[in-house]
């Protein structure tokens, strides 16, 4: 079920029924889907969004779009809770995209799935990898180089999936930059990748870039998986796909940023910790205030 708050619709269902739905979603056989040239394979997005986020999508109108493609946007954030609270009188607890990240990643140590890790700082993902490997004995988890993005336009139309437009798409998005500095071809970095998702057999890919970078790599991402049909389809993509934005969560579960007390999380103070702990902060959390000024006002 879903629930709008300012133009954005956020899954209100309990957590337990979100790992069960994704969980379906990963188990369930394809082969039927892969047999039929004119069914396309899905992948699955979950998005995580803040009041931050859901301010910026205000502002714009394709990235608002965008997170309103995702199956799953999970209410992350005290404010969030709050909102639903107040404009539809619904008791929604609040769900970090930390939290059903390591849930995932336990699920995935039970079930067998393999998980894929892009994003973060540095070595932050190979950080994040071996703490996961710690608590969740068994799991399989391949990391993949992070790349360097720069977002040329956020004015995006992505939601078409003619050929044209796709390809417009990762001409006009943005830049993707290898460690030296030099420009890679978007089209072929994205393919590139795709294959390498299928190689190494991925379940569920966590993607660590920030927003709105994370939003956007993982709408092109997917809908290059998406469009995929036919033969290319048979010969080479069976199998299902989670895309999962995570924000920081990889510097979190690496220790290379400490997290809120868990009383702190349950009173809705995170943002005061870590407005404590990066001062840098301060702009984004005005741009919180502004969510909560525009729903009181609703």
């Amino acid at each position: 079920m879903h629930e709008n708050i300012l133009g954005i619709g956020f899954t209100i269902d309990k957590k337990d029924n979100i790992l069960e739905e994704i969980e379906k979603y990963l188990k369930k056989d394809q082969r039927s889907e892969v047999r039929d040239k004119k069914k396309r394979i899905k992948s699955l997005v979950i998005f995580t969004p803040n009041p931050e986020i859901v301010i910026f999508a205000q502002k714009n109108s394709d990235f608002r779009r965008i997170v309103n493609s995702a199956q799953i946007k999970i209410p992350d954030g005290f404010g969030i809770s709050w909102a639903l609270k107040k404009l539809h009188n619904l008791a929604v607890d609040r769900l970090s995209g930390t939290d059903l990240m390591l849930d995932l990643v336990h699920l995935s140590a039970e079930e067998g799935f393999t998980i894929g890790l892009i994003g973060g700082r540095g070595k932050v993902a190979v950080r994040a990898s071996k703490c996961l490997r710690v608590k969740n004995p068994g799991v399989k988890i391949i990391v993949f180089p992070a790349p360097e993005i720069r977002i040329k336009n956020q004015e995006l139309r992505i939601m078409n999936n003619e050929k044209k437009d796709r390809e417009k798409i990762l001409d006009s998005c943005f830049m993707i930059l290898d460690s030296s500095g030099k420009r890679l071809d978007n089209k072929r970095y994205f393919n590139n990748l795709l294959e390498e998702i299928n190689k190494k057999k991925i379940d569920i890919l966590f993607v660590a870039l920030g927003f709105p970078k994370q939003e956007y790599f993982i709408s092109i991402l997917n809908s290059q998986f998406s469009c995929l049909s036919g033969k290319q389809a048979i010969l080479n993509y069976k199998r299902p796909l989670v895309l999962m934005s995570v924000g920081g969560a990889f510097d979190y579960i690496s220790g290379e940023v400490s997290r809120a007390p868990v009383w702190m999380r349950e009173r809705g103070l995170e943002w005061l910790y870590r407005l404590w702990e990066e001062p840098w902060r301060l702009g984004r959390q005005l741009k919180g205030a502004e969510f909560f000024l525009r729903v009181f006002l609703r």
